[in-house]
């Protein structure tokens, strides 16, 4: 089932993690890692970009980004994937196997950043979608579910990730989708984290948004509030 962090167990490990190249490679691999379904790939596409617009034929959505943001290449999403499962496993072989497992029935549809990955010191804004092929006897029905068990792994981890509120649910543009909030805390520094996960046909549709502050979750979330289904 869903499997998640192990802590980066040295001070230059969390230093890397801090870098946004990095920070963004865990959270990649974190939006990824669920049990192993016949490969998603097969069946869906990654979807198009043109003039800011991303568009999934086979999910049937649409959703318009800022002109200005930076959107991740399939080759960087992939080297992030990668990057992410040997900061988040480290010497863990279990887990690193798992890890891979998680891949062949993920998608990742695109990662989009407010500010060039690199050039800022602060948190950089960013929205990760994420398409997973969920089993019918793996009991997942809903965002809910699916958040459920993303919680439970979450706090058997040894990172320090903190809920503060229960799973809710809003409507974005007209389509429901469940909601978990998450802050990963280390040393001070604060990440947060919402998670939206929708139930549409045999797969969940996720987006994951992180950001340091208020101002920055009303801007994720007006884009997010975007989206069009067809």
């Amino acid at each position: 089932m869903y499997n998640y962090l192990t802590r980066c167990r040295s001070k230059s490990n969390w230093m890397a993690i801090k870098s946004q190249a990095s920070l963004v490679a865990v959270f990649t691999c974190l939006a990824l890692l669920i049990s192993c379904q016949p490969k998603a790939a097969k069946e869906l596409s990654y979807g198009t970009f043109e003039d800011g617009v991303y568009a999934n034929d086979y999910l049937g959505f649409s959703l318009q980004l800022p002109e200005d943001w930076h959107i991740q290449s399939q080759a960087q999403l992939q080297a992030q994937t990668e990057m992410g499962q040997d900061l988040i496993a480290g010497d863990d072989e279990l887990l690193k196997r798992q890890m891979k497992a998680s891949e062949q029935q993920s998608v990742s549809l695109f990662s989009a950043f407010q500010y060039q990955v690199g050039q800022t010191r602060e948190i950089n804004p960013n929205i990760t979608g994420v398409v997973e092929r969920v089993s019918l006897l793996s009991g997942v029905k809903s965002g809910a579910d699916y958040h459920k068990h993303a919680k439970d792994l979450l706090t058997k981890g040894q990172m320090d990730y903190r809920f503060s509120t229960p799973v809710y649910s809003v409507s974005l543009n007209g389509k429901n989708f469940d909601v978990l909030y998450a802050e990963l805390h280390f040393q001070g520094v604060v990440v947060k984290q919402k998670y939206y996960a929708s139930l549409i046909e045999d797969y969940i549709l996720l987006f994951v948004t992180s950001y340091g502050n208020d101002q920055q979750d009303k801007m994720l979330e007006s884009i997010l509030q975007e989206i069009n289904f067809s």
